[in-house]
């Protein structure tokens, strides 16, 4: 089990790989991150318009992520459909790996 803290880091670890990859500066968006019963759900943008709210800066496609607080496993949703139906099929799927 990791605590918050601990899930925090390996979020900031991960968009920083996200980040080298595209060459972008991205930032978590902390007052946005979800508590669940699995985790947490970080969220995330482009620092560029976390710092200036300009609309040209804004990410498209950039889904929220999930750190497992069992492992510490970090799980992509997707933009596709309402973040709820991503969070759900996780429980699911965690669910089902359980039994």
């Amino acid at each position: 089990m990791i605590s918050k803290t601990e899930a925090t880091r390996i979020a900031a670890e991960y968009l920083h790989q996200i980040s080298t990859s595209c060459g972008l500066d991205l930032m978590l968006i902390h007052d946005q991150t979800l508590t669940t019963e699995f985790g947490w759900v970080f969220v995330y943008d482009s620092k560029a318009f976390i710092e200036t709210s300009e609309l040209r800066h804004r990410l498209a496609g950039n889904a929220p992520f999930i750190v497992d607080m069992n492992d510490g496993s970090v799980h992509e949703t997707g933009t596709a459909e309402p973040i709820e139906n991503y969070l759900e099929n996780y429980r699911r799927s965690r669910s089902r790996h359980r039994t």
